[in-house]
């Protein structure tokens, strides 16, 4: 790893530069839409979710004890399968869903690798819109292309060090994913096969969520013990989600929560509880609390999830957060909620007792950020894996097992 870092430092540098020109002036400030990506943390000089940090990258740690990958890598916080080159490393690293790094030669500072993220975007516009947004300099050059059957954008950043071909696509409504492809320009012509084969083999899994089920399960859950819960109540495994309306880390969660739902609900083989705390934002967040247990109480508390996290998306906490904007959005929102009687709930109802339940559940169990997920059997204890599908996932079938 320490040639890695050598030469990343190196072979990465004019393609920062690049998007650093272009795009650094786009990081945004905390309450904006920034706050839902994967890297961004608020923090003066925190990179944006689409430079490659390649300090992070050369302090990644391998994955040693994961499940034989096979002969397919599954991306799962987008829902994408592609051919894994079988002699590449997997290194997991906080900012990235995954890294895949190509064999390299001792001493050699010539590399490959692959890389993947995933972010909140706004689901108000096209992925084109979006991605022009992000790079507004190089929104010429980004053209259309596809992975496998997925419509896609993309664009080549080349010179004489490297070679690097962007991807992204729309993952899912409000969420889009970003590979990079790229290689010391000296060796590109070696792994360009490699790449063209991922990418025209790659097969997507859309989201297809039962909001019905799912909401019909929440509000049987709250109406039962004051809970948050989807799926089967027998189910052998319990994932538990602790999160904050007004954290960004866990507006861009969600959308991967909602992958795990699908994975694991329906099949029975899981169930999921959710924890909504509200010392992040204290009262922006507390009104975003309200709002979705009013959605949950008039049962739409699945769809209320995604509605208050896509309001923040757009708009940040401030503005997304009051009472008078949600009672909007509830109005033109794409499901059937009565808008009169969510409007009453808002001003009446009162979730103090849930809301200081959460937090003492969250005390119990030493949660000290949000989002936290644990994971265990039924009636076992909870561990909390890192915040990775990959490892979440390998948690949940290793006690299926």
């Amino acid at each position: 790893m320490q040639q890695l870092s050598r030469f990343l430092r190196i072979s990465m540098l004019v393609l920062i530069v690049s998007l650093v020109s272009t795009l650094g002036a786009g990081a945004m400030d905390e309450g904006t839409t920034s706050n839902s990506n994967p890297v961004h943390s608020g923090a003066p000089g925190a990179a944006p979710w689409y430079m490659l940090n390649t300090d992070a990258l050369a302090g990644g740690s391998g994955a040693p004890g994961l499940q034989e990958l096979g002969e397919t890598f599954t991306w799962r916080e987008a829902g994408l399968s592609f051919p894994y080159p079988q002699d590449w490393e997997l290194v997991l690293q906080q900012g990235y869903d995954a890294v895949l790094i190509a064999p390299q030669d001792e001493g050699s500072e010539e590399i490959a690798y692959i890389t993947m993220q995933s972010t909140s975007v706004d689901p108000d516009q096209s992925l084109e819109q979006n991605m022009t947004e992000l790079l507004p300099d190089l929104a010429d050059d980004l053209t259309e292309s596809s992975l496998g059957d997925l419509d896609a954008l993309s664009l080549d950043i080349s010179d004489e060090n490297q070679h690097t071909r962007l991807i992204t696509f729309s993952a899912a409504d409000g969420y889009a994913g970003l590979m990079v492809l790229s290689s010391s320009a000296s060796i590109w012509d070696e792994w360009e096969g490699t790449f063209e084969t991922i990418v025209s083999e790659a097969e997507f899994t859309p989201l297809e969520l039962d909001h019905e089920a799912l909401n019909a399960q929440m509000l049987e859950s709250f109406e039962a013990d004051g809970t948050l819960t989807v799926g089967d109540p027998e189910a052998p495994i319990v994932v538990v989600e602790f999160l904050d309306f007004s954290c960004g880390h866990c507006a861009n969660f969600s959308h991967q929560m909602d992958r795990l739902v699908q994975d694991f609900v329906p099949s029975g083989e899981a169930r999921v509880t959710f924890n909504i705390l509200v010392g992040v934002g204290g009262e922006f967040s507390r009104i975003a609390a309200q709002a979705k247990y009013c959605g949950v109480t008039l049962g739409y508390g699945w769809d209320m999830h995604g509605l208050i996290f896509a309001e923040y998306t757009t708009k940040g906490p401030q503005e997304a957060y009051t009472q008078d904007n949600l009672i909007e959005a509830v109005e033109n929102a794409d499901f059937d909620i009565d808008s009169d009687a969510f409007a009453a709930c808002m001003e009446e109802a009162d979730f103090s007792e849930v809301l200081t339940a959460n937090q003492a559940r969250a005390s119990e169990l030493e949660v000290t950020g949000t989002p936290t997920v644990f994971v265990g059997e039924d009636g076992g204890e909870l561990t909390s894996p890192p915040r990775l599908l990959i490892l979440l996932y390998q948690e949940i079938n290793s006690l299926l097992e």
